[in-house]
C-alpha cells in the first residue's frame, strides 16, 4: 500500500479539508494514517485546524478531546493488537450531532468525527492510539491558529 505521505519534493502536497476527508474515509485503520501526512505544519491536522478555528472555540475541541483521552487511559499498556470497544464511540456521536444542531462545532469536523468514530477504521488499540495523536495535532494547531 502506498504511503499515505506521498510528497513532491519536499514540499507537503496541497491538502484541502475535502481530500482530507476522502483520504480518511477510504482508510480501512486508522493505523494506517501516516504521522507524516498529519503532523507537520501545513499537514492535515494544520488543514482541519484552519478550516474549523472560525466555528469552534477552543473549549469545544477540549470537551471533545477530554472524552476521547478519558477513553484513551482504558486501553494504556494494552497489546497494540487489542481489540476496543466501539460502544464509548457511538455514545459520542450524538453528542457531537448536539454541537452541531447548536452550531458550536464545525460540520466538516462532524463528518471527519462520524466517519472516523463510526466505522471500521478503529478496531483496535493501535487505530485508536493514531486517532488520539492525529486530534492532537489538530487541537495543537487550532491552539496556534485561534491564539487563544
Amino acid at each position: 500500500m502506498p504511503c499515505l505521505s506521498q510528497e513532491r519534493g519536499n514540499k507537503m502536497p496541497d491538502l484541502t479539508i475535502d481530500s482530507i476527508k476522502t483520504k480518511i474515509s477510504e482508510l480501512n485503520s486508522f493505523a494506517l494514517l501516516e504521522p507524516e501526512y498529519y503532523a507537520k505544519e501545513n499537514g492535515a491536522a494544520h488543514v482541519v485546524a484552519k478550516d474549523i478555528k472560525k466555528k469552534m472555540k477552543v473549549t469545544q475541541l477540549r470537551k471533545f478531546f477530554g472524552h476521547i483521552k478519558k477513553i484513551q487511559l482504558k486501553y494504556k499498556g494494552e497489546q497494540a493488537d487489542k481489540k476496543v470497544d466501539k460502544s464509548e464511540f457511538y455514545l459520542l456521536l450524538p453528542e457531537l450531532a448536539y454541537a452541531l444542531g447548536r452550531d458550536l462545532i464545525s460540520r466538516n469536523f462532524y463528518e471527519l468525527m462520524k466517519m472516523s468514530l463510526g466505522s471500521s477504521k478503529i478496531e483496535e488499540v493501535k487505530d485508536f492510539n493514531r486517532f488520539v495523536d492525529f486530534l492532537s495535532a489538530v487541537l495543537a494547531y487550532h491552539k496556534m491558529e485561534k491564539g487563544e
